[in-house]
């Protein structure tokens, strides 16, 4: 599922857009809002990295389907 970072709610497809949030900030946002409080900087950073990489071949507007684990 692919989560609001705005609401939090999930959903199966999503529209890539662009902010003038950090990949970090963002998922330490979301961390936060689900109660988690022993999330390291390295876990962070590890997520981040992730993120970024599984991002990288979409672009502003393409619109994203979640499919049994794969995007």
């Amino acid at each position: 599922m692919i989560g609001c970072t705005s609401c939090n709610k999930a959903f199966v497809y999503g529209q890539i857009v662009e902010t003038d949030a950090t990949y970090e900030s963002l998922i330490r946002a979301d961390y936060a809002r689900r109660g988690y409080s022993t999330v390291t900087d390295e876990d962070i950073g590890h997520d981040a990295a992730l993120m970024e990489e599984l991002l990288a071949p979409f672009a502003v507007g393409d619109i994203v389907v979640y499919l049994d684990g794969r995007y």
